[in-house]
Protein backbone atom coordinates (compact mmCIF):
# COMPACT_ATOMS: atom_id res chain seq x y z
CA UNK A 1 0.00 0.00 0.00
CA UNK A 2 3.14 2.67 0.98
CA UNK A 3 4.21 1.78 -2.29
CA UNK A 4 1.24 2.79 -4.22
CA UNK A 5 0.60 5.79 -2.50
CA UNK A 6 4.31 6.91 -3.46
CA UNK A 7 3.08 6.73 -7.12
CA UNK A 8 0.60 9.94 -6.10
CA UNK A 9 3.49 12.05 -5.73
CA UNK A 10 3.53 11.88 -9.48
CA UNK A 11 0.00 13.27 -9.59
CA UNK A 12 1.71 16.60 -7.63
CA UNK A 13 4.37 16.53 -9.97
CA UNK A 14 2.51 16.49 -13.02
CA UNK A 15 0.71 19.88 -11.58
CA UNK A 16 3.37 21.80 -10.37
CA UNK A 17 5.23 21.24 -13.59
CA UNK A 18 2.00 21.74 -15.89
CA UNK A 19 1.72 25.30 -13.31
CA UNK A 20 5.81 25.99 -14.40
CA UNK A 21 5.07 25.81 -18.12
CA UNK A 22 1.80 27.89 -17.74
CA UNK A 23 3.89 30.45 -15.65
CA UNK A 24 6.78 30.66 -17.76
CA UNK A 25 4.58 30.97 -20.58
CA UNK A 26 2.57 34.09 -19.18
CA UNK A 27 6.32 35.43 -18.27
CA UNK A 28 7.50 35.28 -21.65
CA UNK A 29 4.37 37.19 -22.95
CA UNK A 30 5.09 39.41 -20.08
CA UNK A 31 8.77 40.45 -21.34
CA UNK A 32 10.83 37.59 -22.97
CA UNK A 33 13.83 38.56 -20.62
CA UNK A 34 11.59 38.00 -17.57
CA UNK A 35 10.60 34.53 -19.19
CA UNK A 36 14.77 33.88 -19.11
CA UNK A 37 14.89 34.79 -15.57
CA UNK A 38 11.52 32.40 -14.21
CA UNK A 39 13.14 29.48 -16.33
CA UNK A 40 16.20 29.90 -14.00
CA UNK A 41 13.79 29.66 -11.12
CA UNK A 42 12.21 27.07 -11.85
CA UNK A 43 15.91 24.66 -12.59
CA UNK A 44 17.62 26.15 -9.60
CA UNK A 45 14.04 26.64 -7.42
CA UNK A 46 11.08 24.70 -7.67
CA UNK A 47 12.74 21.60 -9.07
CA UNK A 48 15.01 21.15 -6.39
CA UNK A 49 11.84 22.07 -3.91
CA UNK A 50 10.03 19.02 -5.66
CA UNK A 51 12.81 16.73 -4.23
CA UNK A 52 12.30 18.21 -0.87
CA UNK A 53 8.63 17.74 -1.10
CA UNK A 54 9.29 13.80 -2.09
CA UNK A 55 11.26 13.11 1.22
CA UNK A 56 8.71 14.84 3.31
CA UNK A 57 6.13 12.71 1.50
CA UNK A 58 7.78 9.55 2.30
CA UNK A 59 8.47 10.99 5.65
CA UNK A 60 4.61 11.66 6.01
CA UNK A 61 4.15 7.68 4.42
CA UNK A 62 5.69 6.63 7.58
CA UNK A 63 3.58 9.25 10.23
CA UNK A 64 -0.14 9.14 10.98
CA UNK A 65 -1.10 10.84 8.44
CA UNK A 66 -0.22 8.65 5.63
CA UNK A 67 -4.66 7.65 6.17
CA UNK A 68 -4.86 11.16 4.99
CA UNK A 69 -2.89 10.29 1.21
CA UNK A 70 -5.02 9.45 -1.10
CA UNK A 71 -6.01 10.59 -4.88
CA UNK A 72 -8.62 13.25 -3.38
CA UNK A 73 -6.70 15.07 -1.22
CA UNK A 74 -3.36 14.27 -3.54
CA UNK A 75 -5.17 16.76 -5.89
CA UNK A 76 -6.14 19.51 -4.37
CA UNK A 77 -2.94 19.59 -2.60
CA UNK A 78 -1.66 19.54 -7.02
CA UNK A 79 -4.40 22.43 -7.43
CA UNK A 80 -3.12 24.55 -4.54
CA UNK A 81 0.34 24.47 -5.50
CA UNK A 82 -0.65 25.17 -9.15
CA UNK A 83 -2.30 27.99 -8.20
CA UNK A 84 0.61 29.42 -5.81
CA UNK A 85 2.45 29.13 -8.58
CA UNK A 86 0.30 30.81 -11.59
CA UNK A 87 -1.41 33.25 -9.59
CA UNK A 88 1.83 35.74 -8.96
CA UNK A 89 2.55 35.40 -12.90
CA UNK A 90 -0.73 36.58 -13.50
CA UNK A 91 -0.47 39.23 -11.38
CA UNK A 92 2.51 40.34 -12.68
CA UNK A 93 1.65 40.23 -16.32
CA UNK A 94 -1.58 42.86 -15.73
CA UNK A 95 0.39 44.74 -13.83
CA UNK A 96 3.07 45.28 -16.48
CA UNK A 97 2.14 45.18 -19.09
CA UNK A 98 0.21 48.29 -20.65
CA UNK A 99 -3.47 48.04 -22.33
CA UNK A 100 -2.33 47.97 -26.18
CA UNK A 101 -4.09 51.35 -26.91
CA UNK A 102 -1.91 53.18 -24.78
CA UNK A 103 1.31 52.35 -27.07
CA UNK A 104 0.94 53.76 -30.03
CA UNK A 105 2.27 57.07 -32.70
CA UNK A 106 -0.04 59.87 -31.38
CA UNK A 107 -0.44 62.03 -33.72
CA UNK A 108 -1.73 65.83 -32.98
CA UNK A 109 -4.86 66.87 -34.84
CA UNK A 110 -4.63 69.96 -36.80
CA UNK A 111 -5.43 73.60 -35.98
CA UNK A 112 -5.02 72.99 -31.93
CA UNK A 113 -2.16 75.23 -30.19
CA UNK A 114 0.03 72.46 -28.90
CA UNK A 115 0.68 71.38 -32.72
CA UNK A 116 2.57 75.09 -32.44
CA UNK A 117 5.01 73.29 -30.39
CA UNK A 118 5.22 69.26 -31.34
CA UNK A 119 3.29 67.34 -34.11
CA UNK A 120 2.77 64.14 -31.75
CA UNK A 121 4.28 61.94 -29.31
CA UNK A 122 5.50 58.08 -29.48
CA UNK A 123 4.93 55.75 -26.16
CA UNK A 124 6.49 52.55 -26.02
CA UNK A 125 6.29 49.09 -24.61
CA UNK A 126 9.73 47.13 -24.90
CA UNK A 127 8.48 43.73 -25.29
CA UNK A 128 11.90 42.38 -24.45
CA UNK A 129 13.08 44.10 -21.38
CA UNK A 130 9.36 45.64 -20.09
CA UNK A 131 10.81 48.76 -20.26
CA UNK A 132 7.66 52.22 -20.96
CA UNK A 133 9.24 55.00 -22.93
CA UNK A 134 8.48 57.59 -25.42
CA UNK A 135 9.03 60.84 -27.03
CA UNK A 136 7.82 64.00 -28.34
CA UNK A 137 7.99 64.82 -31.64
CA UNK A 138 8.54 68.36 -32.70
CA UNK A 139 7.10 70.31 -35.33
CA UNK A 140 9.31 69.14 -38.16
CA UNK A 141 8.47 65.51 -37.70
CA UNK A 142 11.56 64.95 -35.63
CA UNK A 143 11.87 63.18 -31.71
CA UNK A 144 12.87 66.16 -29.72
CA UNK A 145 16.48 66.27 -28.70
CA UNK A 146 16.74 65.27 -25.15
CA UNK A 147 13.10 64.96 -24.30
CA UNK A 148 12.49 61.31 -24.28
CA UNK A 149 10.40 60.48 -21.16
CA UNK A 150 9.22 57.44 -19.06
CA UNK A 151 5.88 56.29 -18.54
CA UNK A 152 3.07 54.54 -16.39
CA UNK A 153 -0.34 53.96 -16.57
CA UNK A 154 -3.57 53.55 -14.03
CA UNK A 155 -5.87 52.12 -15.66
CA UNK A 156 -8.28 52.48 -13.01
CA UNK A 157 -7.91 56.47 -12.96
CA UNK A 158 -7.10 56.71 -16.51
CA UNK A 159 -3.88 58.62 -15.95
CA UNK A 160 -0.72 58.57 -17.33
CA UNK A 161 2.30 59.98 -15.39
CA UNK A 162 5.21 61.00 -17.96
CA UNK A 163 8.33 61.50 -16.62
CA UNK A 164 11.71 63.02 -17.83
CA UNK A 165 13.89 59.97 -18.76
CA UNK A 166 17.33 60.00 -16.86
CA UNK A 167 19.86 59.01 -20.15
CA UNK A 168 21.75 56.83 -17.62
CA UNK A 169 20.61 53.27 -18.38
CA UNK A 170 21.60 52.18 -15.24
CA UNK A 171 19.39 55.00 -13.39
CA UNK A 172 16.27 55.02 -14.77
CA UNK A 173 14.81 55.24 -11.23
CA UNK A 174 16.12 58.10 -10.04
CA UNK A 175 14.29 60.88 -11.10
CA UNK A 176 15.34 64.77 -10.93
CA UNK A 177 13.47 66.33 -13.83
CA UNK A 178 10.43 67.65 -15.50
CA UNK A 179 6.58 65.59 -14.67
CA UNK A 180 3.21 65.61 -16.44
CA UNK A 181 0.18 63.96 -14.97
CA UNK A 182 -2.50 63.21 -17.72
CA UNK A 183 -5.90 62.20 -18.12
CA UNK A 184 -6.68 59.76 -21.27
CA UNK A 185 -9.70 59.23 -23.00
CA UNK A 186 -9.20 56.57 -25.52
CA UNK A 187 -11.75 55.16 -27.43
CA UNK A 188 -11.67 52.70 -31.00
CA UNK A 189 -12.75 53.91 -34.26
CA UNK A 190 -14.16 51.76 -36.60
CA UNK A 191 -12.21 48.59 -35.81
CA UNK A 192 -9.08 50.49 -37.60
CA UNK A 193 -7.12 53.26 -35.12
CA UNK A 194 -7.65 54.82 -31.67
CA UNK A 195 -8.68 58.25 -31.28
CA UNK A 196 -7.77 59.74 -28.00
CA UNK A 197 -8.06 63.31 -26.18
CA UNK A 198 -5.95 64.15 -23.21
CA UNK A 199 -6.88 66.56 -20.11
CA UNK A 200 -4.37 68.22 -18.41
CA UNK A 201 -4.00 66.87 -14.68
CA UNK A 202 -0.83 68.85 -13.32
CA UNK A 203 3.10 69.28 -13.95
CA UNK A 204 6.07 69.32 -12.37
CA UNK A 205 8.56 71.91 -14.02
CA UNK A 206 7.42 71.08 -17.34
CA UNK A 207 9.85 73.46 -19.61
CA UNK A 208 8.74 72.58 -23.55
CA UNK A 209 5.81 74.66 -23.63
CA UNK A 210 2.72 75.08 -21.41
CA UNK A 211 1.40 71.90 -20.47
CA UNK A 212 -2.04 73.08 -20.13
CA UNK A 213 -1.83 72.64 -23.67
CA UNK A 214 -2.48 69.35 -22.77
CA UNK A 215 -5.84 69.95 -22.08
CA UNK A 216 -8.56 68.94 -24.55
CA UNK A 217 -6.04 68.10 -26.83
CA UNK A 218 -6.92 65.77 -29.50
CA UNK A 219 -4.68 62.83 -31.25
CA UNK A 220 -4.84 60.26 -33.76
CA UNK A 221 -3.09 56.64 -32.87
CA UNK A 222 -1.39 53.91 -35.22
CA UNK A 223 0.04 50.85 -32.95
CA UNK A 224 3.59 51.04 -33.20
CA UNK A 225 4.53 47.15 -33.40
CA UNK A 226 2.59 44.47 -34.02
CA UNK A 227 2.37 43.96 -30.01
CA UNK A 228 3.21 46.51 -27.59
CA UNK A 229 0.29 46.02 -24.83
CA UNK A 230 -2.73 43.55 -23.59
Amino acid sequence: MERKKIGLYAIIVAFVLGAILISHIIAMTTFTNFGFFTSIICIFGILPALLIGFVIFLFLLKTRFERFINKKNIIIVGIILAAIIIIPAIYNYYDVVPPKEITNNWQCEAGQNITNYITGMDIHYDTTYGFKSGDFVDVNGYVMENNSFLWEYDESSKEIIIKERNMNYFNEQKHDGWALTLKLDIKLVENSHYEMTTHYVTDTNFSLFNATLFDGATWTGSLIWDFQGR
